[in-house]
């Protein structure tokens, strides 16, 4: 079902990107006030600009590429084809896993 509703998500924007930039905000903004909410504002007042940078690259890294290359395949690939890629995606993870990183 996701992807399916994904795929017309993509469908609506005219940059798969944006659509990534724009669901990852809303869920920053979700995450910042569950942070606010739950009186975790004064542990991210004390972090230095080294960690805030570090913050950064894990978030483009870890969150905003992969969505913006998921989205931009999802607009290429009709549903079937998306959905084909999305659910045997561990495989080619646990691949690259193996081979880069030298997992077992």
């Amino acid at each position: 079902m996701s992807v399916y509703l994904n795929g017309q998500y993509v469908k609506l924007f005219d940059d798969p990107t944006l659509l990534a930039a724009v669901r990852n905000g809303m869920v920053g903004l979700l995450l910042a006030g569950a942070v606010i909410a739950t009186g975790g504002i004064g542990e991210l007042r004390v972090m230095d600009s080294r960690r805030w940078a570090a913050l950064l690259v894990i978030g483009i890294i870890g969150g905003g590429l992969p969505f913006a290359l998921f989205f931009n395949g999802l607009a290429l690939a009709g549903s079937p084809a998306a959905g084909l890629i999305h659910k045997t995606m561990f495989v080619g993870v646990a691949l690259l896993a193996t081979v880069a990183l030298g997992e077992r």
